[in-house]
């Protein structure tokens, strides 16, 4: 439980009906923010989680399925621009975090094939097989 609490406060997270005046220990949640940061090209302030609390959010998160397969507007006759440029900002942080994912992927197997390619060499069994 003290840890949980230690990360909350890290980030400045008030969710627990805490008062939090600033970050405690903020290297603690650097990590997460910063993947954040590189994803979003902003800081979060304070509780990244906060947001699923926050009603635009909730009307992104429940238009987004309907904005995916072209129907939003059976959905939603009349959306805000507000709703549609929200839903469009989510839609490119989720394509970023696909494209982060898959270079992160792309280096580990590079470093595997490496490796293998390394240990192979070592053992003298390179360049035969």
């Amino acid at each position: 439980m003290k840890d949980k609490r230690a990360l909350r406060l890290s980030y400045g997270c008030d969710c627990a009906d805490e008062e939090i005046i600033g970050r405690w220990d903020p290297d603690m949640s650097e990590g997460v923010r910063s993947a954040m940061r590189a994803a979003t090209g902003s800081d979060a302030i304070g509780c990244p989680w906060r947001a699923f609390s926050d009603p635009l959010v909730q009307r992104v998160l429940s238009a987004l399925p309907f904005f995916e397969s072209g129907q939003l507007a059976f959905k939603l006759p009349a959306p805000s621009h507000r709703l549609v440029e929200a839903v469009g900002w989510y839609q490119t942080v989720s394509n970023r975090m696909t494209a982060l994912e898959m270079d992160e992927r792309k280096k580990e197997r590079q470093s595997e094939r490496t490796r293998a390619d390394h240990l192979a060499q070592l053992s003298g069994r390179s360049g035969r097989g």
